[in-house]
């Protein structure tokens, strides 16, 4: 059972959960991202439309991997808060392998 004081934001956490689901299952049905809001330090906050841009599919995929590492963050975050919500659809991305460097030069010219 979530304790009272953790009330608001186990709601708060079920919601951007929810939200995170319905993201993952747009990307991957094809939908399209149509606005990016970009933050700085010097200007408000500012949301474009992006609707005419065609975002590569790495970054998609990139994209996806992030929301689905955020959904498994936020389900054993409520899960230790005593909150049940169903598991999450994909399973987590497996990690890059790591690359040893460049290869090396056949020899000198």
């Amino acid at each position: 059972m979530v304790a009272k004081q953790d009330l608001a934001k186990a709601n708060e956490m079920s919601d951007e959960y929810v939200q995170l689901g319905y993201a993952i299952q747009n990307l991957d049905s094809g939908g399209q991202i149509i606005s990016m809001t970009i933050s700085g330090a010097t200007q408000p906050n500012v949301t474009l439309s992006t609707i005419w841009m065609s975002y590569p599919e790495q970054m998609i995929e990139t994209m996806t991997s992030m929301l689905v590492n955020r959904q498994h963050q936020l389900h054993a975050t409520l899960a230790e808060m005593g909150v049940n919500v169903d598991e999450p659809e994909h399973p987590l991305p497996e990690p890059e392998p790591e690359t040893e460097g460049e290869p090396e030069s056949g020899g000198e010219p």
